[in-house]
């Protein structure tokens, strides 16, 4: 019972621990799925493995930044993952990634090399 309480009041959503893992995962091999090899060494990534600590760190990075984080539209964002197919020719993977990931963090700062205050008050993307 204490469970089910607790999914209503926090929404069941995923918690920003498992979206960090399992959409690093899912993004790195969509990535060595999608892309040519070519492509691959032109931005240093030789590994899934590598990826992985490349993407997560900086998906981590970009999270710190944000003040909320929808564990909802988190869970959503995973799910459509996970029925994604590789974008049309021509296209990036990121232009490809399923809406739902565009609300996993919101109000976002800019990074600080901006030299800016102001939070980011719209959707901001999961990957930096």
């Amino acid at each position: 019972m204490r469970w089910l309480w607790l999914c209503v009041l926090v929404g069941c959503g995923a918690s920003e621990g498992k979206y960090l893992t399992d959409y690093t995962a899912r993004y790195c091999e969509l990535v060595f799925q999608c892309s040519d090899e070519a492509m691959l060494l032109f931005d240093g990534i030789e590994s899934e493995e590598e990826c992985n600590n490349l993407v997560g760190s900086d998906l981590q990075s970009f999270g710190g930044t944000c003040e909320e984080y929808d564990g909802r539209a988190a869970k959503d964002c995973l799910k459509a993952m996970d029925d994604m197919t590789c974008p049309a020719q021509g296209k990036s993977l990121d232009s490809a990634l399923p809406a739902a990931c565009s609300y996993v963090f919101l109000t976002c700062k800019e990074p600080e090399d901006d030299n800016t205050d102001e939070p980011n008050t719209t959707a901001t993307p999961t990957t930096p």
